[in-house]
């Protein structure tokens, strides 16, 4: 038997807001979430989603409550090295096309706010 190990864990959280509190469709959603999934599927070779619960505060002080769904992948020491830069203009990317302060990037148990 043969198996190999993949030490890392890459999460992106898509939100289901923009600009702070003004909801999106759920279609938007579901839109989002495809989109990261299938390029941390391309990068890593798969990927899955969990939906959540999130609370934060924002720059202007709202408490804001959301759903978010995690799309998170495992990967090899190699494939994280050769794809961080990737995830990290993906996060930048998609804030400014999603219209947030900042979208939550998590790497090997280590929270990034990428605004």
């Amino acid at each position: 038997m043969q198996y190999f190990t993949l030490n890392h864990k890459i999460s992106f959280y898509v939100p289901s807001t923009s600009k702070v509190k003004a909801k999106i469709s759920n279609d938007e959603l579901t839109k989002r979430t495809r989109e990261v999934a299938e390029l941390l599927t391309g990068y890593f070779g798969g990927a899955s989603v969990e939906k959540i619960q999130g609370f934060y505060k924002a720059q202007n002080g709202q408490y804001v409550t959301e759903t978010i769904q995690r799309v998170f992948a495992f990967t090899s020491d190699l494939d994280l090295e050769k794809h961080s830069e990737d995830i990290m203009n993906l996060a930048k990317n998609k804030c400014l096309e999603w219209k947030q302060e900042s979208i939550g990037l998590e790497i090997d148990n280590k929270f990034l706010l990428i605004d």
